[in-house]
């Protein structure tokens, strides 16, 4: 037991993490390095301290409630809430509770991996505070439109000029959201997958040391399935932010088996046609943008073309990659610029297509379908 104890006390203290183990009373029973630095408190200062060490007031009843539930055997849902360091600082964090059982599976207490997302909230709310300025003086610039014909004619040049702005400023969010993405996914398939094969290979090799030791080999197991749930967990989180096939296999790959899925969850027939197949990659910003924007066009077809029968076509030349969507539905009046910026979210569109130097058209007949037509460089565009 001494050997086992020691590795796995290794293995949670070399985690980047807080992780805190606590009984069902709330009473600290393991605090890593991670929780350390995290919360300013020693282990020595913290292990048998109730929890509410480190819970601000005002939270303290969310906590007995997490106790409440773990007794009655309850999941608990990730979630984020708010910590309080020993120095007073308050830390926005991302809590993921498990429970502890025992040999025989009853719930005996909760381990618990706290993440500071406190820069994060930060980002976040001076963001949603730009948006608001932006907002306001658009608001501000609009009631200035009420005056002389002279002064609507500045203020509307001054709108489109705040609005240009805004769609710039949206157009960057775009690429920093992508960006952002594919930053987090490599890192819980980098860094946290890898952490997590270790961790159940090390346990694969005790439970195999454990032979005919029953309490033992029933602890590992349980920590096996632990092991494993989160190893699925992170492989689902992973696929949400970037598709794994697209980074790897690249364009043409992700195309076919989001065109197969998006055909069965919707009900309608889709077909991906592809010239011949190549080695050659795109950049992975042309890739995902033409990936974000295939998803968009079947998604606006799901909404309003009311079609039977969708074509995907995937072609490349020596300098460009066209990607067409073109369905059978009720279509819609092309020439209508509100039209189409409304229904088909074309402005949306272009934005990420502007990003990488391409060109997006739109065709539409009202009773003959859409076709959507894009056309990016092999190259790379020159830097501004």
């Amino acid at each position: 037991m001494s050997e086992l104890s020691s590795l796995l006390a290794a293995i949670v203290d070399s985690s980047d993490d807080a992780i805190v183990s606590k009984t069902l009373e709330g009473v600290i029973t393991s605090w890593n390095r991670g929780a350390e630095r995290l919360f300013g408190y020693t282990a020595t200062e913290a292990i048998g301290q109730h929890v509410s060490l480190i819970i601000p007031e005002e939270r303290k009843a969310e906590e007995d409630d997490v106790l409440a539930r773990l007794r009655r055997g309850e999941r608990i849902d990730h979630f984020e809430t708010i910590r309080q360091a020993k120095d007073g600082r308050r830390l926005h964090i991302s809590l993921t509770v498990s429970p502890l059982r025992d040999a025989h599976g009853t719930v005996i207490g909760a381990s618990k991996v706290a993440r500071d997302i406190t820069e994060r909230i930060r980002a976040e709310e001076a963001l949603r505070r730009a948006h608001e300025e932006l907002e306001e003086r658009v608001r501000a610039r609009t009631a200035d439109l009420s005056s002389a014909n002279e002064s609507l004619r500045v203020e509307m040049a001054e709108r489109q000029r705040v609005e240009q702005e805004r769609i710039q400023l949206l157009t960057r969010l775009v690429l920093a959201q992508e960006d952002e993405r594919r930053r987090i996914a490599r890192d819980l398939h980098d860094q946290l997958g890898q952490q997590l094969t270790a961790l159940r290979l090390t346990l694969e090799m005790l439970k195999a040391q454990s032979a005919g030791r029953t309490e033992l080999r029933v602890q590992v197991e349980t920590l096996e399935a632990l092991a494993l749930q989160l190893d699925q967990d992170v492989a689902f989180r992973v696929w949400e932010l970037r598709p794994t096939v697209l980074e790897d296999l690249g364009l043409q790959a992700a195309l076919t088996n989001y065109v197969r899925y998006w055909s069965t969850h919707f009900g309608v027939r889709a077909q991906l046609h592809t010239g011949r197949s190549t080695d050659e990659r795109l950049t992975p910003e042309a890739e995902t943008m033409m990936y974000r924007l295939a998803q968009e066009a079947l998604n606006n077809v799901a909404k309003h073309a009311r079609a039977n029968h969708v074509d995907i076509v995937l072609e490349r030349s020596a300098a460009h990659v066209a990607l067409i969507v073109e369905d059978n539905g009720v279509g819609f009046d092309a020439s209508s610029a509100e039209t189409v910026g409304e229904g088909l979210g074309l402005i949306g569109m272009r934005e990420r297509a502007a990003l990488v130097g391409a060109d997006l058209q739109i065709e539409s007949t009202p009773g003959r379908g859409t076709t959507v037509i894009l056309r990016a460089p092999v190259a790379a565009p020159a830097s501004a």
